[in-house]
């Protein structure tokens, strides 16, 4: 069984996705497996993850300094029948994670060199850390470095609590049993599922942010957190109230299936 399994939801993002699974692709010091859930798209994502998850379609680098490579890792694809949002399409994808260890990846992002294996290195070192992420620098639509972020790393749930998230949700990777034994990303989070799923599993470890530049968030208007702000904002505060008032669970957390749904499992 590997060692992490990287979820990675993805909903019309075929401009974006063959430069992320090549990110991730190219990870090395650790195995690991790819679990792609396309979110209802119209586009050809789902066909692009197939066609990688097959070998049709090699994956060239297109980050300096590293050379093209193909898909050496399994690769598990799944299509949900309409879009069900990203909050259930990460719930649906988490279910099927069986690792010890699930990094989350943006199908618009890209995940730098030796990410995955710094992050379990932290972790295996790190016993009373639920999650850690990283600091993250900060691409244009062209996928070209403009600038680091510029989130804090210190005291990273009093960053929550306060009204900040330190943690980029797609750098982040935590422990599989700890994030099930808290609940998984829950069904009533429309946005800010993340913040929610890191408070409650901050009650059981400690939450952690690596001083190393390790990720690459790709700043375009089609970003939930920009073109949804305002919706984010308002889960946030939702699950700011929930921990401070010790709510454990919400009516209708349990996932319900949106039916049927192909997959293909793939190893090279």
């Amino acid at each position: 069984m590997p060692t992490v399994s990287v979820l990675l939801p993805v909903h019309n993002a075929a401009r974006y996705l063959p430069t992320a699974l090549e990110s991730v692709t190219r990870q090395a010091g650790v195995d690991f497996e790819v679990v792609v859930v396309d979110d209802g798209s119209t586009d050809e994502s789902f066909e692009l993850a197939e066609g990688v998850a097959h070998g049709k379609y090699p994956l060239e680098s297109s980050t300096p300094g590293t050379n093209p490579r193909l898909l050496r890792t399994q690769v598990r694809t799944y299509r949900l029948p309409y879009n069900v949002g990203v909050t259930e399409a990460l719930r649906f994808g988490l279910d099927r994670c069986d690792c010890k260890y699930v990094a989350r990846q943006d199908a618009d992002d890209v995940s730098f060199q030796d990410r995955l294996r710094y992050q379990v290195a932290f972790l295996e070192a790190n016993p009373r850390v639920a999650a850690v992420g990283t600091r993250v620098g900060i691409l244009d639509e062209a996928g070209v470095p403009v600038r680091h972020g510029v989130r804090l790393r210190w005291l990273p749930r009093v960053q929550m609590l306060i009204g900040r998230n330190p943690f980029v949700h797609g750098s982040c990777t935590f422990r599989r049993d700890l994030a099930e034994r808290v609940g998984g990303y829950l069904a009533c989070f429309e946005a800010a599922q993340d913040l929610s799923l890191w408070l409650r599993m901050g009650r059981l470890g400690r939450l952690a942010v690596m001083p190393w530049t390790l990720y690459g968030l790709r700043a375009h208007p089609g970003r939930i957190s920009v073109s949804h702000r305002r919706v984010q904002r308002g889960y946030a505060g939702l699950a700011r109230w929930a921990y401070f008032a010790g709510v454990r669970s919400f009516r209708g957390d349990q996932y319900r299936s949106p039916g049927c749904c192909q997959s293909a499992e793939r190893g090279r």
